[in-house]
């Protein structure tokens, strides 16, 4: 890679940028499958954060880390819809901003855009994320600096805007590719035709091997299955949170937990973001309190992980999982664990068929939980079967992904994943 002569020629400078610092773990988990490859390959590499807490990704990761936007105190903009300012308001914050970034730019010869669905103005609108991916990556090009989108997601993109920032970003970028094909399609019908781009796997699947198949799945009665609680508020359908919505669905996933109980089984349950998953696992604590979950103290957990560490602890532990959250999900299949996906967002979908999984899904807006029994009675059965095959579709995206790392570290060309022959009687491809 070709570096600037503001630096040590022989040291590549790279600012990882994302949404991280605010707790999500599939989010921090990307974040720690790109630091543990970059130095793996390139030891000498200096490596800065550009995100959203850069105190908290500071002292997780002992990196150099910088605000996304200076002038928005606290990462508040992650969780809710950033309002257009007046011209005012903004003027100021721009001037800042854009000061800021140039001087920070000075320091970094290549900006990774890190996995991640960042490609979305869901909760946010344009002026979030939207708008920091284009000022970012126009500046950094207005400084002659490598602009690369390494396996992002595609996930709804409906304001105009939005549609204009994410697209201006993506032309301009060095690289481009995608964790899936269902978010090309979704930037095809944006009008930004990327079928020249490639496709990779998420980032999540290059976390250290060692991590991986830790615990097999039994041959009996599994001994504890994890179940993922997502902060759900019927945000698939409204864009106001329905109260409604989301007590059904934690009574659905109370009756579930209920059931695994009656059954001898142990649960696990885990939330993939500490800071917006909290308060739905506290109301489900509520609802299994009345339903008489006392009974099962011995064999019920649900204290939340803090780090990415203990949420692949989690999940290792189990030998079947129930998840919402995609990352909860893909970390499990990680783990060589099968899984059954309630799924909020097409992107769940997409990965449960690439693994041959997808006969269990359903949506969270609609799911039934007899048919959930089904599909995890049916699971349990297939276990023993399926569990080496998610490892070996693991280690193929693990392997597939270093082709990756290869190319946007050493500045060359890479080809599209290959195919791999299909598990028996399952659905793949990708």
């Amino acid at each position: 890679m070709t570096t600037h002569s503001s630096g040590p020629p022989s040291q590549l400078r790279i600012a990882l940028w994302g949404n991280f610092g605010s707790l999500n773990w599939g989010n921090e988990c990307t974040l720690q499958a790109m630091i543990y490859n970059i130095r793996r390959r390139v030891p000498n590499a200096h490596i800065s954060c550009i995100c959203t807490d850069p105190i908290d990704t500071e002292r997780r990761h002992g990196l150099p880390s910088f605000p996304i936007s200076p002038g928005r105190h606290g990462g508040d903009f992650t969780r809710q819809r950033a309002r257009v300012p007046t011209i005012a308001q903004r003027y100021w914050t721009e001037v800042t901003d854009w000061r800021s970034i140039f001087r920070i730019l000075r320091q970094i010869d290549t900006v990774v855009m890190t996995g991640t669905g960042m490609l979305t103005d869901a909760g946010e609108g344009p002026f979030g994320l939207p708008y920091d991916i284009f000022r970012w990556t126009m500046a950094a090009k207005a400084h002659n600096r490598r602009v690369v989108f390494v396996s992002v997601g595609v996930e709804p993109i409906e304001d105009p805007l939005t549609k204009f920032f994410l697209v201006a970003s993506l032309r301009t970028a060095d690289y481009r590719s995608y964790r899936d094909r269902q978010s090309q399609d979704a930037l095809a019908r944006v009008g930004f035709a990327s079928s020249s781009d490639a496709i990779f796997p998420d980032l999540a699947f290059s976390l250290p091997e060692h991590a991986v198949g830790t615990t097999p799945a039994s041959r009996g009665a599994p001994s504890k299955v994890a179940v993922g609680v997502y902060n759900y508020r019927g945000a698939q359908t409204t864009d106001a949170p329905n109260a409604a919505a989301d007590r059904s669905y934690i009574a659905k996933l109370a009756t579930f937990i209920m059931w695994l109980l009656d059954q001898g089984y142990g649960v696990r349950v885990v939330i993939g973001d500490l800071a917006y998953d909290q308060a739905v696992l506290r109301e489900l604590r509520g609802v299994l309190e009345e339903r008489g979950v006392q009974r099962y103290r011995n064999r019920i957990e649900d204290a939340p992980a803090n780090s990415v560490e203990e949420i692949i602890a989690h999940l290792a532990g189990v030998d079947l999982v129930v998840a919402t959250r995609f990352h909860n999900v893909l970390m499990a299949l990680y783990l060589g664990k099968p899984v059954v996906s309630i799924s909020y967002n097409a992107k769940n979908d997409a990965l449960m068929s690439e693994v041959g999984l997808g006969k269990f899904c359903q949506s969270i807006e609609t799911f039934d939980v007899e048919q959930l029994k089904t599909q995890f009675t049916e699971l349990h059965r297939r276990a023993p079967d399926l569990a080496p095959r998610l490892l070996a579709k693991s280690s193929e995206f693990r392997r597939d992904l270093d082709r990756q790392y290869a190319a946007i570290l050493d500045h060359g060309s890479v080809d599209e994943p290959s195919e791999a022959p299909p598990c028996p009687g399952e659905v793949t491809g990708r």
